[in-house]
């Protein structure tokens, strides 16, 4: 089974998982090194979009018919 981590590296090649993981026996690992990048994430809150589409005109009626024009898109 393929199971991706994250984790970051630092300069003395010591690895710090940002998630708990446990295994029951010794695997093999490939590593990848990413480009570049800014290692603090950036946590969106995701109460900053609540509300934000209850004015819009695409979920305007009936939630019922809504979702029946949504599915019937994919027949």
């Amino acid at each position: 089974m393929l199971q991706t981590l994250e984790a970051e590296i630092f300069p003395n090649g010591h690895i710090h998982f940002l998630e708990d993981f446990s295994l029951d026996r010794k695997v093999m690992a490939y590593v990848t090194i990413l480009a570049d990048s800014d290692t603090t994430k950036n946590k969106s809150d995701w109460h900053q979009f609540v509300g934000v589409l209850k004015d819009s005109k695409l979920f305007e009626g009936d939630p019922v018919d809504i979702q029946r024009a949504l599915r019937d898109e994919w027949a």
